[in-house]
């Protein structure tokens, strides 16, 4: 079981201590800031400086209550108590160009968690940022922010990451908060000892909110249960972006279910398991997962197993692949002109997969997917696309696939109907003429006319074509050379009454018909046993 260590000042030796400075610094410095703030600028920026003095704190909050102007606060690591912090939300309450409020890694507690809801109660505020990482807030505090915010608040990001005390109970009143909050997007609770109840309160919250963008929910002992929750919430949630959950004990069985619901989820773009209990299952369950969804752009995730397992690289093989084409389809909806894939390993599956957003494209131009495990499959699905009379593409580059002669012929029908396409192979492609295409040689009688014939001459049936003669007279060459000219006109036109028909003729390979030409097929004569009338068929080439 991971041990939960929270970010209290003074307690954690993990954290830098605040600087001991000397009143005297401390005068000097507050005289900068003050001498800072009455030039109405915009900023103050004080990090580290040891300003929790009550006395120091107090001057401070005048200078800034008087500096209309000032929009942006920054006070990180000044070891501000709730006394000094009550001051600063005196001066700040209703303060009508403040914006960001930056108090991290203080000495905040319930206490002065209080007076800054007060702050962010106030109609006439329009602060936007709160930042409280690592202070000492717990239930109560967040208890009475997470009122202040559903009532009346501008906010719209607001981080209490670090604050251990929070809990599941103070985790409920933030859920209750966003049941009906319209304004905030961006929550941490990162290590703030949520657990599964709190994990599944925010979860039922957020099925109904539409607003929140960014939870970070990392470091609060969060297992398949909580996971679970977390994934029906992801089914029915549109509006969730990013959604950070490492440092948690989620198994492959919490994997399942998230990865399930990623392919319902089109909305989500991040999502971070970072250092939980997956193994290559719970991989596995994300690869298949990401074969159905085109959205997540970003997954955080590591397993307990070693890295050679064949399963395993596989699974991350195909995640990779996935990520490929949502970052290749992320171009196209930007309006891309040129598209450079070569060397991702895309294979036809990710072709397939960005065949939709290269059809929705209207600006590219150039598709250069030059090594890209592309076979037959992609190639006939790259075919349809550029047939479309909307296809803007007019450069296409395929060197370095598996693409066979069935495939480049596909391609190859594409060419005839587009000039303007200019397509790249490994060698140079054009479409074959069509007499020479060579029908499949034939190495038996039963080969030639199938096993459904019974009557044939009295040659034996295995006998080897090449070794039967042909019936056609030598008058009749002009003939067959005239037909061996038009291989694709079948000659069907035998006599209607002739009721009972059988295949009684040879075959015979014409590998020269004369010294003009170089064509080549097979002339088969069929003949009727019962009438005088015979044509010679040439197979379709």
């Amino acid at each position: 079981m991971e041990t939960i260590i929270g970010c209290v000042p003074k307690r954690n030796p993990k954290r830098p201590r605040y600087r001991e400075v000397s009143q005297a610094q401390q005068e000097k410095w507050l005289a900068e800031a003050l001498v800072h703030l009455s030039g109405g600028v915009p900023s103050l920026e004080l990090k580290g400086k040891d300003f929790g003095d009550p006395s120091v704190s107090g001057r401070l909050a005048d200078g800034i209550k008087r500096s209309v102007q000032l929009r942006i606060i920054q006070l990180e690591r000044n070891g501000i108590d709730d006394l000094a912090v009550a001051q600063l939300a005196d001066a700040i309450c209703g303060h009508q160009a403040l914006q960001t409020l930056d108090l991290d890694f203080n000495a905040i507690s319930d206490t002065g968690a209080i007076a800054l809801a007060k702050v962010l109660s106030a109609r006439e505020g329009v602060l936007r940022d709160l930042q409280l990482h690592c202070n000492r807030i717990r239930s109560e505090g967040a208890a009475a922010m997470a009122q202040a915010i559903a009532e009346h608040s501008s906010l719209v990001s607001l981080s209490l990451h670090g604050n251990v005390g929070i809990g599941p109970a103070g985790t409920v009143e933030i859920a209750k908060m966003l049941s009906t909050n319209h304004t905030l997007r961006s929550l941490s609770l990162h290590a703030c000892r949520i657990l599964n109840r709190g994990a599944e309160q925010l979860a039922r919250a957020l099925r109904q909110n539409s607003t929140l963008r960014d939870l970070a929910l990392g470091k609060n002992g969060i297992s398949d249960a909580g996971a679970a929750e977390l994934a029906n919430m992801l089914v029915q949630n549109r509006t969730l972006q990013e959604l950070q959950l490492d440092r948690n004990l989620i198994g492959d069985a919490g994997a399942g279910w998230l990865a399930k619901s990623l392919e319902q989820n089109q909305t989500l773009r991040d999502l971070w398991l970072i250092d939980n209990q997956l193994s290559k299952e719970g991989v596995m369950y994300f690869a298949m997962a990401l074969t159905r969804n085109d959205a997540l752009q970003r997954l955080g995730i590591t397993t307990l197993d070693g890295s050679s397992d064949p399963q395993l690289q596989e699974a991350l093989a195909s995640m990779r692949r996935s990520q490929q084409v949502r970052q290749a389809m992320q171009q196209l909806e930007e309006g891309a002109e040129a598209l450079n894939l070569e060397g991702h390993k895309l294979g036809d599956e990710g072709l397939q997969r960005l065949a939709k957003a290269i059809e929705a494209s209207k600006t590219l131009k150039e598709l250069h997917l030059d090594s890209c495990e592309i076979s037959d499959d992609g190639a006939n699905a790259l075919a349809d696309l550029l047939e479309r009379e909307d296809s803007s593409i007019s450069i296409v580059s395929l060197e370095g696939n598996a693409i066979s002669e069935d495939g480049r012929r596909r391609l190859g029908q594409v060419l005839q109907k587009s000039t303007a396409l200019e397509l790249r192979l490994d060698t140079a492609f054009q479409e074959p003429p069509l007499h020479e295409f060579q029908a499949p040689e034939l190495a038996t009688i039963d080969e030639a006319v199938g096993e459904d014939v019974q009557t044939w001459t009295d040659v034996p049936r295995d006998t080897p074509l090449e070794h039967l003669q042909t019936s056609a007279d030598p008058e009749d060459d002009d003939e067959i050379e005239a037909w061996a000219e038009r291989p694709r006109q079948a000659l069907t036109d035998l006599h209607e009454d002739v009721s009972t028909a059988a295949v009684a003729a040879s075959a015979k390979a014409i590998s020269r018909m004369s010294n003009d030409t170089a064509r080549s097929g097979r002339a088969f004569e069929i003949a009727n046993d019962n009438e005088s009338e015979a044509s010679i068929a040439i197979s379709r080439v």
